[in-house]
């Protein structure tokens, strides 16, 4: 199979939405709402965390924010000083700030990113440990959410099977973004 062609390449993979477990979008907005618009969503990787946060950036953005979404992860470590600068410039209630990745950043460093953001109308931060924001989400994955989202990108006439979902989850410490890489695999060699 081309990679083109296959239904787990990253094209497909990024359009995929974010479900969530025990909630809905409704209370998530309200929790944030009730929460001063100060969030952290929180989680083991590969479940969702960035997925979640360019869901809520669509979302805002519908309602009338101008959302800017700062990616960090271990090759970027802090965010470039004068995107900050020129993000920060223009913040007001109508504006969010989403930060994926936040746990690379020192102490220090997000005190100031906190001060810095102090105007933006929302600041959601994600990070794999509690503490830096209240928590607004806990990120979670199931094997019946890897056959949910496997069944979204595969033909009907080819689902994935429970047993299989159940596998890959287990073999993959529940990590989503690997198993959906693994089935990227495994379709490659059809």
């Amino acid at each position: 199979m081309k990679a083109h062609d296959n239904p787990f390449a990253s094209r497909y993979m990024d359009s995929l939405p974010y479900i969530p477990i025990g909630t809905d979008w409704e209370r998530i907005l309200g929790g944030l709402k009730n929460q001063s618009g100060r969030g952290a969503v929180v989680g083991p990787k590969g479940t969702g965390k960035t997925t979640f946060l360019e869901e809520l950036k669509r979302r805002l953005s519908r309602e009338g924010y101008t959302v800017h979404l700062l990616r960090l992860n271990q090759e970027r470590k802090r965010p470039d000083r004068e995107e900050v600068r020129q993000i920060c410039s223009g913040l007001d209630l109508q504006s969010a700030v989403l930060l994926d990745g936040a746990e690379q950043l020192s102490r220090l460093g997000w005190i100031s990113f906190v001060f810095k953001t102090r105007k933006a109308g929302i600041l959601v931060a994600s990070s794999h440990s509690p503490g830096l924001l209240p928590t607004l989400l806990k990120t979670t994955a199931t094997p019946e959410l890897l056959q949910i989202l496997a069944n979204r990108l595969l033909p009907e006439d080819s689902p994935l099977e429970p047993e299989h979902s159940f596998r890959l989850f287990h073999a993959r410490n529940g990590n989503l973004r690997l198993a959906l890489m693994d089935l990227y695999d495994i379709w490659a060699r059809r």
